[in-house]
């Protein structure tokens, strides 16, 4: 298996885990985020051992890091936040 192939398999398997783990805690009533860590913690090494960190699923991460830190910061309001800081 090439190396392009495993990096797209290991995407789409630790994607797939967390989006079904997340929909799952949700029909629960659970926070969705708790279900996607959970998948994430049973898919790496310290589990199952079926996602091993490699290069592409770091770069992965770091995107994710990123495009997260992005949309909390479009969450933001600035005219609350301007309150709380003059306060």
């Amino acid at each position: 298996m090439s190396a392009h192939t495993e990096a797209l398999l290991t995407l789409f398997l630790a994607f797939t885990a967390a989006r079904l783990l997340g929909h799952l805690f949700q029909r629960f009533k659970l926070p969705a985020v708790v279900g996607e860590l959970l998948a994430g913690a049973l898919l790496g090494p310290q589990l199952l051992e079926l996602v091993h960190s490699g290069e592409s699923l770091d770069t992965f991460a770091e995107l994710g890091v990123i495009m997260l830190l992005f949309m909390s910061g479009l969450e933001t309001d600035i005219g609350l936040f301007k309150r709380y800081a003059a306060a």
